[in-house]
């Protein structure tokens, strides 16, 4: 089933700049990362990013290998190594699991047992500034919804920056 990926709504976070990107691979999302918050105020969703969940400072993703997604909250210091994460999260068990949509580019589905939310992940492949901080290796994350048969929009963005080993 393709899926018709409606990019008006979300993307003045590309478009001020444009910003050199590509839909993201499975192995450009396998990693470690770091959520980077887009201030309410600069991606204009009507969701806020307290509503969609992620509002902490120190808040990450790990998406590993084997499909195994997990969402960390640390306290305290905020890590921009990846050990710092791993011994923590190897041996932690996830419901949630990560998975490309087959057939189309840059769209990853989140599932838990109950549900499953689709994201469109787009690689950047230069650094640029704009309002937004985006560095060659990130990813923009962006929230979607069906808004009909076989079309998405995005409703709600986010940066993952990958941590360094």
């Amino acid at each position: 089933m393709k899926l018709l990926v409606l990019l008006a709504a979300l993307l003045p976070l590309l478009a001020f700049g444009q910003a050199k990107t590509r839909p993201a691979t499975e192995a450009d999302f396998t990693g470690y990362w770091r959520i980077v918050l887009i201030p309410d105020e600069v991606h204009h969703s009507r969701l806020t990013n307290k509503q969609v969940g992620y509002a902490d400072r120190c808040q990450y993703f790990v998406h590993r290998r084997d499909g195994a997604w997990l969402n960390v909250t640390l306290d305290g210091q905020c890590p921009a190594k990846r050990s710092a994460l791993e011994g923590g999260t190897a041996l932690m068990y996830s419901p949630f699991k990560w998975e490309r949509v087959p057939g189309e580019e840059g769209l990853f589905f989140i599932r838990s047992p109950d549900q499953a939310v689709l994201w469109k992940a787009d690689y950047v492949l230069e650094d640029m500034e704009s309002d937004v901080l985006l560095l060659r290796g990130d990813l923009v994350m962006q929230l979607t919804e069906r808004t009909g048969p076989g079309t998405v929009a995005p409703v709600w963005p986010m940066v993952l920056r990958p941590l360094s080993k």
